[in-house]
């Protein structure tokens, strides 16, 4: 035994008391960023950034979707209380919201059409109709790519810092 017995026992608790009096004191968020290397405070950055463009872009969606929906409601029931294409659209107006359109384009096919086959005149319509929802759809889905592009690097921007941090 090259060691006393007190001194073998106290060791690890030594040096488990010096750790703990090397931590730092302010375990705050602020504190822990003052206290980080510059590394770890640009991910932080990068981080706050990236949770700051999500959550606008959330609550743009969430406002624009609000009013869309309010906004075709009110123009369905227009829509559906009016007795032709063209008191329909003479109601709805030279608006830019993907009902009005619909309605314009029906009637302009119709006017165009003339006497055709009103079977080719509906398969018209509706493709011309899958065309204007198709134009709805990429309008509303704007600004998802950059949630996408979030959602896609943050398992890697986690990675990161665990390899980072050992």
């Amino acid at each position: 035994m090259d060691q006393p017995f007190s001194r073998r026992v106290m060791t690890p608790y030594v040096s488990a008391l010096t750790a703990i009096a090397t931590l730092p004191r302010d375990l705050s968020p602020w504190g822990m960023f003052r206290n980080a290397d510059i590394v770890v405070q640009i991910v932080m950055i990068g981080l706050v950034f990236a949770s700051f463009v999500t959550w606008t872009v959330w609550l743009a969606k969430s406002i624009e979707l609000w009013k869309a929906k309010r906004e075709a409601r009110r123009r369905l029931r227009t829509l559906a209380n009016a007795r032709s294409i063209g008191e329909a659209v003479g109601q709805l107006g030279p608006a830019r919201d993907p009902i009005s359109r619909l309605a314009r384009t029906a009637q302009q096919e119709m006017r165009d059409s003339g006497e055709s086959d009103p079977a080719a005149v509906k398969e018209r319509i509706v493709w011309l109709l899958e065309r204007l929802e198709a134009s709805a759809g990429r309008h509303v889905s704007r600004g998802m790519g950059m949630l996408a592009t979030i959602g896609a690097t943050a398992p890697f921007v986690g990675l990161f810092g665990t390899v980072w941090g050992i």
